[in-house]
């Protein structure tokens, strides 16, 4: 049996396919006048799942309305269109103020019938590994109430050719049944760009989905329990993962998460024994001793000084530590003793006592845990400043995007006020960036290139702190952190795969 860790957060998604909330239905089309019926419509709904592909802009014909800046793994809303035969094409934003491209994405035409629902996907390798492409498909009429109806995409570019199985789940063990090898759900193995409609007719209720490789029982994806809801038709279409962690208890990710598209909305799912991953970074450059990251009482990463950053993003293994998805009470401490210095039980002069707080570490998400600030009185001989010390965590979608870098740049330099950061170096025009300290920019993208980051004075052209010239490469991922000291920042390649 596939028993799931106790540590782990139950990932039940929920796959509502017929829902109605209005809030995700578009508005109907109006009729002639007040009296007259509705004219008869059809609806379109695009997704993005190009992994290393930017955004994306999708038009129906002639309407683009609710269609620009769809991300990978986004499924739009399906939008109502009156009755006939539509084009769907796409343009792919670009660096910069450059134009989004054309007809890089091929387009795609729906015949648009009434009452019929076309779900259009693109597909492929922005970078050149698989053309990119768009696959259609089709869902009408009603589904019996009592199952779901399951249509079957690869659609994981880094995958082999798979077979899906829908096993039973045991509540009262927590457990996944093991998997038939002789039984998938779909009649032949998927290799990528392929598909099977109407595969099985799943019973309403709590199952596992399984992906193993077609060559035998090596289960690579497992949604853990999930609910099907009765009379829905959902699109499971595998991608590729981008999501940070590995599988608990192993040494690699899964080669793919699922989007579950139902006709209305979508949902990402992850295996379900993703961990998420944290890098720490010690940036209080008046700390005179090393310290050590303690989680839940034990000293996870030892004798940390200023500017290190651990673990060490040059040794093999990935960028960071992986913790299953839970709550975690993450402290800093004097390096070998029990004295707290961040995130520790304070005893106030009116009795009262604020005790230290716990940190949600999610599946899939990658954190930099950033010690950073000035130190407090704890430290003897310090007087008490503005910032104080403290950890804060910051996240970020580090999804390698074909022709682009991306550059993220976060404030922890406790001397130093707000600032303007100017990526290219220019200092005359407006900045690229304005960051308060502890603020993070979140990722920016750009085009290739080499940069000398320069960070002022907020409102100044002179330079407090500089990077210097750098390559930043096509599908690079970069994060800057502004600190004091005699470093005037740490520059982080963010970009590692996770072996799958």
């Amino acid at each position: 049996m596939i028993k799931r860790s106790s540590f782990v957060i139950l990932m039940a998604a929920v796959f509502a396919a017929g829902c109605t909330d209005d809030s995700n239905i578009p508005a109907p089309i109006p009729p002639a006048d007040g009296t007259e019926t509705p004219p008869a419509t059809t609806t379109v709904q695009i997704v993005h799942a190009v992994s290393d592909a930017p955004t994306v802009n999708a038009s129906v014909g002639t309407n683009t309305g609710g269609l620009s800046s769809i991300d990978f793994k986004e499924s739009r809303t399906a939008r109502s269109y009156p009755v006939g035969e539509y084009t769907v094409s796409f343009t792919v934003d670009q660096p910069g103020d450059a134009d989004p491209a054309e007809g890089l994405i091929p387009s795609a035409t729906v015949a648009g019938a009434v009452d019929t629902n076309y779900t259009v996907i693109a597909i492929g390798d922005a970078d050149g590994g698989e053309d990119l492409d768009t696959l259609t498909f089709t869902r009408s009429g009603s589904i019996p109430s009592g199952v779901s109806r399951v249509t079957l995409l690869h659609a994981a570019t880094n995958a082999p050719a798979v077979n899906v199985f829908v096993t039973e789940y045991d509540a009262v063990t927590d457990e996944c049944a093991d998997i038939d090898p002789a039984s998938p759900a779909n009649s032949a193995p998927l290799s990528y760009g392929e598909s099977e409609t109407g595969v099985a007719d799943v019973p309403e209720g709590v199952w596992c989905v399984q992906v193993a490789t077609a060559d035998g029982d090596n289960v690579v994806f497992n949604t853990g329990p999930i609910t099907f809801n009765g009379g829905t038709d959902p699109i499971f279409a595998a991608v590729n993962n981008t999501n940070d962690g590995i599988i608990l208890d192993g040494e690699a990710g899964s080669p793919i998460s699922i989007l579950a598209i139902g006709r209305l909305q979508h949902n990402d799912v992850l295996d379900f024994q993703t961990t998420s991953e944290v890098r720490v970074v010690h940036t209080i450059s008046d700390l005179a001793n090393p310290v050590d990251v303690v989680i839940d009482g034990t000293a996870a990463l030892e004798n940390l000084d200023f500017g290190d950053v651990q673990p060490d993003p040059q040794l093999p293994g990935g960028l960071g530590i992986f913790f299953p998805a839970d709550d975690y009470l993450i402290q800093i401490n004097s390096a070998g003793t029990s004295t707290c210095l961040i995130n520790c039980t304070v005893e106030n002069p009116d009795g009262t006592t604020d005790e230290p707080v716990e940190t949600t570490l999610d599946a899939g998400v990658f954190y930099d845990a950033i010690a950073q600030g000035l130190a407090t009185t704890i430290e003897e001989g310090a007087t008490e400043p503005d910032p104080a010390a403290a950890l804060v965590y910051e996240t970020g979608d580090r999804r390698r995007v074909a022709g682009f870098t991306k550059i993220r740049a976060i404030h922890s330099a406790g001397t130093v006020g707000d600032v303007d950061v100017y990526i290219t170096g220019d200092t005359s025009g407006d900045p690229d960036l304005e960051l308060g300290f502890g603020d993070s920019s979140g990722f920016v993208g750009l085009a290739p290139g080499d940069y000398t980051i320069v960070v002022t004075a907020a409102g100044s052209t002179d330079a407090v702190r500089t990077v210097p010239a750098q390559t930043y490469a096509d599908g690079g991922i970069y994060t800057v952190i502004v600190t004091d000291g005699d470093v005037d920042a740490i520059l982080l390649d963010d970009y590692t795969e996770i072996p799958q």
